[in-house]
């Protein structure tokens, strides 16, 4: 089945379990299916996978989930997820359950002997946990429909840890086989700020259902305030447009903006084109490298050796270029390359100062950040341009100008009493509809 637009995994596991709900209603009791099995569309898995998923439900009928333990899609001898157990102190995913969960005494024995819950180990048999991932997962169809579908606001991520604690929470058991396989791409792979947001949004709404009232304004003040901070981090770091989709899940969060994201920064686009159009391509201008990557010496020479093809271009010419490397990147303290200026910082704020200082008189005009990753807070240059080192001949172009900070900085303090008022007055999620998002007669924000 297709839905007519993207509403995310959520929507396309809900579109489902609705299409199964009304044929199966109207065929009989005796039409009905024992399990729904859900799986992500880029795995890969052995045939028996889901035979042995159905033989652990099948022995015990108060399981129900049964997961999947995930190996990496291209190194199939390494498992990348077994165990995941929810921490409310914090309110976030691990591996190994926290202090005090009931589970945590024979979670340690089991990962001694195994050698942890990720590796090249020897994984075998069952485990209960408190969430399996939704690449793949069996779930007995009378326990959704006890429980609900899928929560429709989160669009991606957190989505199958809020079913799993719902699961448990209505007595079903959350099991996870080590015999049942699936190959997948390590999630963090595919990690953009577009796709944080999701995470970082989704987990506070799942705290809202699981967490008593008090322990939950606590941990969940903690997460905004985390947010908020990190949010302003990343402005003064040269990440401007990743600094406001930190913001906005905090923002969001509080008015309730379900589903997909609006916004995910400035256009990728051909890194000469994209110099050119903000007139950066001539043998005036300075362009900033700032290196903290213990690769983003190599970048920057291939990122130098693809603007100096663009800039052949009649009536076009080389910037120069200053490399601002952190002292603990290989290489920091060679000679840079011929015409090459460097500036060596150390990780301590006095020493970045210092150097942010040493460019007053020969300022950047734009500043290259590699991954969304800096720590060097330089104020200087007009543009920030993100690079994402899998393709070095692409990027995004923001303009950084004390007009835009200043606009950034507003925003922020208007969404720090958003926030504010909204932990004041935050209690216990309810839900009266099987989606598990608002309840019936609340507005979606």
């Amino acid at each position: 089945m297709r839905n007519a637009v993207n509403f995310g995994g959520c929507g396309g596991f809900n579109t489902d379990f609705a299409f199964l709900e009304r044929v199966f209603d109207t065929a009989g009791s005796d039409a009905k299916p024992d399990f729904v099995w859900l799986v992500d569309d880029d795995v890969r898995m052995p045939p028996e996978t889901c035979e042995r998923l159905v033989r652990t439900a099948q022995q015990d009928p108060t399981i129900g989930l049964v997961g999947t333990r995930t190996v990496h899609i291209d190194k199939p001898a390494e498992t990348i997820e077994t165990t995941i157990y929810f921490n409310p102190q914090t309110g976030l995913m691990d591996d190994h359950p926290p202090p005090g969960h009931r589970l945590e005494a024979s979670h340690r024995e089991w990962a001694g002997k195994v050698g942890g819950p990720k590796g090249e180990h020897d994984y075998t048999g069952l485990r209960e946990v408190d969430v399996v991932s939704a690449c793949s997962m069996l779930a007995r169809w009378s326990a959704v429909r006890e429980v609900g579908f899928w929560d429709w606001r989160y669009f991606i991520y957190c989505d199958d840890a809020d079913w799993c604690m719902r699961f448990a929470k209505a007595g079903h058991k959350v099991m996870l086989n080590l015999d049942a396989t699936v190959l997948h791409t390590p999630w963090h792979y595919k990690l953009t700020p577009a796709r944080l947001y999701y995470a970082q949004r989704n987990v506070i709404w799942m705290m809202e259902k699981v967490l008593p009232p008090r322990e939950l304004r606590r941990v969940v003040a903690r997460r905004m305030w985390t947010l908020l901070r990190d949010s302003m981090h990343a402005m003064l770091m040269r990440r401007q447009f990743h600094a406001e989709i930190i913001r906005r899940t905090a923002k969001d969060v509080c008015v309730g903006r379900t589903g997909k994201l609006d916004f995910e920064g400035p256009p990728i686009r051909g890194l000469g084109p994209a110099l050119d159009e903000a007139g950066l391509l001539t043998s005036s201008t300075r362009i900033a490298f700032l290196c903290n990557d213990p690769r983003s010496l190599e970048w920057a020479k291939r990122v130098r050796a693809a603007v100096r093809v663009h800039a052949t271009i009649p009536g076009k010419a080389v910037p120069k270029f200053v490399e601002i490397v952190r002292n603990d990147v290989p290489g920091a303290e060679t000679e840079p390359p011929p015409g090459i200026e460097r500036v060596v910082y150390s990780s301590r704020k006095r020493s970045r100062i210092r150097r942010m200082v040493s460019l007053l008189g020969s300022r950047p005009d734009a500043a290259i950040v590699f991954e969304q990753v800096n720590d060097f807070p330089l104020v200087f240059g007009k543009w920030n341009i993100h690079i994402d080192p899998k393709a070095l001949e692409r990027c995004q172009v923001e303009q950084a100008t004390i007009g835009t900070r200043v606009l950034f900085v507003g925003s922020w303090l208007r969404t720090v009493a958003r926030c504010a008022a909204y932990v004041a007055r935050l209690g216990p999620f309810r839900s009266s509809e099987k989606y598990g998002g608002f309840p019936r007669g609340k507005a979606s924000g």
